[in-house]
């Protein structure tokens, strides 16, 4: 009433400023996940492993085929090392014993000693011929025991194993006098031992010899034909071919021995290189190379074993070939 209210202002339009939104720049992202790197890196190790699994196989293997490779060569083809394994055989008292029984019985053959007696006892007496045949065959059999024991049988027994070896090595040697090979027939010639044995007796007992002293130098260094033609002229017995001399194998394996030995020499320096070379790739390879060489030393170890285990299987084999079973054992 008294007052007059107070016009409103008249309120003005707020006029806004401009605003210039200035778009946000976002920075460009790769597209590529975050796992993308250890994947790629996991692909790389399994592709690695793989290999470096191939490669212990092969190294392995072509460590087993090269181990028995030079274990062969070494024991068949190098003369030292076969002389030196098998020379002093004689000394086993089970291989000992098989020999002194091959030489009696060949060595009594050769001095016919029942032959001898019947011929020059009595009448009345010569039915003790044959119990006087068994007490020389007897001390005949001490002799030879006490034989094999000696250096010069050493020596001769050396010569025939050598001889043997030649074999092994080249199996058409024609100046091999001590190895014979004719028909695929592999004969050894023992008639230099038996040699030894008649050389020493003649000399402790002359009159048990007789005439086969005649022909000792023809039993040291002949071929066994020869060396039994000379005993049969000396002593006037017929004796059979196959005496003083053992027959290793008749059944036409000498082309298959000529063959291994052949492929033995070229594949062993293959072998060898093959497996270092797998070897060295497969620890390269691996992604943990000490695990890996770990891996390797003792799979070498176990394939150590392996053939150890097969040279055994082996020597028995060749044992086996050998007709005669008191031979066997002497072999």
């Amino acid at each position: 009433m008294g007052t007059d209210p107070t016009p409103p202002a008249a309120s003005q339009p707020a006029t806004s400023e401009p605003t210039t939104s200035e778009p946000a720049t976002s920075e460009p992202t790769t597209s590529e996940p975050a796992t993308s790197e250890p994947a790629t890196s996991r692909r790389s190790s399994r592709r690695r492993e793989v290999v470096s699994v191939v490669l212990a196989v092969v190294s392995v293997i072509a460590l087993l085929a090269s181990l028995l490779g030079v274990w062969g060569a070494r024991t068949a083809l190098n003369s030292d090392v076969f002389v030196s394994r098998v020379g002093p055989l004689t000394a086993e008292p089970a291989v000992a014993e098989s020999l002194a029984d091959y030489l009696t019985t060949e060595v009594v053959q050769t001095l016919n000693v029942e032959g001898f007696l019947s011929e020059n006892l009595p009448p009345q007496a010569r039915l003790l011929a044959r119990p006087l045949t068994e007490a020389l065959t007897s001390f005949v059999r001490r002799e030879v025991t006490e034989i094999i024991e000696s250096d010069a049988f050493n020596a001769v027994w050396t010569r025939v194993i050598s001889g043997a070896h030649e074999l092994l090595v080249d199996a058409v040697d024609s100046n091999n006098t001590i190895v014979t090979t004719g028909d695929d027939t592999i004969t050894v010639n023992l008639l230099p031992a038996i040699g030894a044995v008649l050389e020493s007796l003649t000399g402790s007992s002359p009159e048990l010899t007789g005439p086969v002293a005649g022909a000792l130098e023809s039993l040291a260094n002949d071929p066994p034909v020869q060396a039994i033609a000379a005993i049969e002229q000396a002593t006037g017995l017929t004796l059979p071919a196959s005496f003083g001399v053992v027959v290793i194998d008749d059944g036409g394996t000498l082309g298959t021995v000529r063959t291994v030995v052949r492929i033995t020499r070229v594949a062993v320096v293959g072998l060898v290189l093959l497996t270092f070379a797998a070897t060295v790739g497969s620890v390269l390879a691996a992604p943990r190379r000490r695990r890996r060489a770990m891996q390797l030393l003792g799979a070498w170890a176990v394939s150590a074993a392996v053939v150890r285990q097969v040279a055994l299987w082996l020597a028995d084999t060749l044992a086996s070939q050998v007709r005669d079973p008191v031979n066997q054992q002497a072999v």
